[in-house]
């Protein structure tokens, strides 16, 4: 198994993600009447994103920031924002960050992106996650047992059997 920078699969996602997703944006772009979200009122979807991007920031922060520290000790870090999930910084992207900027956008184009963006984090991710089982073995096993990969759960919303 080859070595991973500390960016693991991410520069190549991202890449991958923003290609995929570029014809929603354009779609939502010139069809953006036809798309736009009528049924909430603008003013909830602003606070909806709003909140999201709250979350969002800090949590993709500190999930870099935990992988700078750690990256270089060789460590498997499965607490903090690691703890809630595998992938926080993936996570953060898909399920906060993305979001918000779209439900700021108001266009239902938009809120495709995070699907197609976790599609492409479920193939890629195969490759860091073999990296992972190869260095940590057991220790990774078990983390990955109890921890969602990509949707932050906080412990008490995992059944028992995850933990």
């Amino acid at each position: 198994m080859k070595s991973m920078t500390r960016w693991g699969i991410g520069p190549k996602w991202a890449l991958a993600s923003i290609l995929c997703t570029l014809p929603l944006l354009v779609a939502g772009g010139i069809w953006q009447n036809a798309f736009t979200i009528d049924l909430v009122p603008k003013g909830v979807l602003r606070i909806a994103g709003c909140l999201l991007l709250a979350v969002g920031v800090p949590f993709c922060v500190t999930a870099l920031a935990t992988l700078h520290r750690g990256f270089v000790r060789g460590e498997l870090f499965t607490h903090g924002v690691y703890g809630l999930c595998r992938h926080p910084i993936y996570a953060s992207w898909i399920v906060f960050l993305v979001p918000g900027v779209l439900l700021l956008a108001g266009s239902w184009t938009f809120l495709l992106v995070p699907a197609v963006m976790y599609g492409l984090l479920r193939f890629f991710v195969r490759d860091e996650e073999a990296f992972l089982q190869a260095t940590f073995q057991d220790e990774y096993r078990a983390y990955r047992r109890r921890v969602p990969a990509v949707l932050p759960l906080p412990r008490f919303w995992l059944s028992d059997d995850k933990h």
